[in-house]
Parts: C-alpha cells; structure tokens; sequence
C-alpha cells in the first residue's frame, strides 16, 4: 500500500508541476508577483510565499500548502485541477490579482 501511495503521490506532484507552469498559475493569485510557491485549496489558486502566509492568518483561514512538500487529497487534487487561476478570476467574488489604483480616490 505504501507503494501504491508514493506512486499517487509522485503523479500528483508531477499534475501540480505542470499546473503550476500554465502561464496563469505562473503569477499570484492574489498579488500578481511572478513565482507560485503555494496553492490556495479553499478555492484551488496558485499564490506566492507572502499571499500564503496571509491567507493562512485570514478568519476564517484558508487551506494553503506548499506545491513541494505537501501531499493532497483526491479532493484537493480534483479542485485544484477544475479551477487554477484562469478560472478562479471568472468567478464572482474572487481577486483577480492585485487591484489596479490608477485612478484618483474622491475621497483624497
């Protein structure tokens, strides 16, 4: 059994690797700063070091883990393949990288 779990395990890592070398997930999630070292499992995004270290303090936290160390679920695997960055950003609600604030706040 243990073989059969190193194997899932090491699919499961080469999957991440090739995610996370789509052009989308190549970016933060939430910051938009280049280099992907975490993925977002609440909602399945690809964030950088410093966005997961953030989430992770959030109330209530989201479920961040690292793209190396890390084993996932069946269900984190199917969430995380279904959505990715790409399609987290058409989702309502959801951050599609860092906010632009090139224009002037009224209220300054």
């Amino acid at each position: 059994m243990a073989a059969r779990e190193k194997t899932r395990d090491e699919l499961d890592m080469q999957t991440l690797r090739e995610l996370a070398s789509l052009p989308a997930n190549k970016f933060c999630f939430d910051c938009g700063q280049r280099g992907t070292t975490y993925v977002n499992v609440t909602i399945g995004a690809f964030v950088c070091s410093a966005c997961g270290g953030l989430l992770r303090g959030l109330n209530p936290p989201h479920r961040v883990k690292s793209l190396t160390v890390c084993s996932f679920t069946e269900v984190e695997m199917d969430r995380i393949k279904s959505r990715g960055n790409e399609n987290n950003s058409t989702v309502p609600g959801q951050s599609t990288n860092a906010p632009q604030t090139n224009t002037k706040n009224p209220f300054l």
